[in-house]
């Protein structure tokens, strides 16, 4: 059995290539519908206390505004993307090379069990 790792390319995603995300996500937290995401929003829809909420939005707040506007969301769900994405990788990595190291060495040209 194969294991396969997917890898999507978030440098290429636009706002307009995630309007789907937007409507989806966003758009469920944004309560008031004012384009901006608060801290009260952020706790009650996400489920997170106040002051998780806050440190989200600290962490994305680029304009210093305290809340988060579509482009500071996208910026942090990407990066959280590309976190989780280098987690797997990372983890997949290691369970290739325990099982090679599981595996006894075999004389130059052999093949390994697959």
């Amino acid at each position: 059995m194969g294991l396969y790792v997917l890898t999507i390319p978030f440098a290429t995603l636009t706002a307009a290539s995630v309007s789907p995300c937007r409507t989806a996500l966003y758009a469920q937290i944004d309560v008031d519908r004012n384009g901006l995401l608060t801290v009260d929003e952020l706790s009650s829809v996400l489920g997170e206390d106040n002051e998780s909420a806050a440190k989200m939005i600290q962490s994305a707040d680029k304009n210093g505004d305290g809340q988060i506007c579509f482009d500071e969301f996208l910026d942090l769900w990407l990066k959280r993307e590309e976190d989780v994405q280098q987690e797997l990788t990372k983890d997949v990595q290691q369970a290739l090379k325990a099982t090679q190291d599981n595996q006894p060495d075999l004389p130059p040209g052999a093949a390994r069990k697959k």
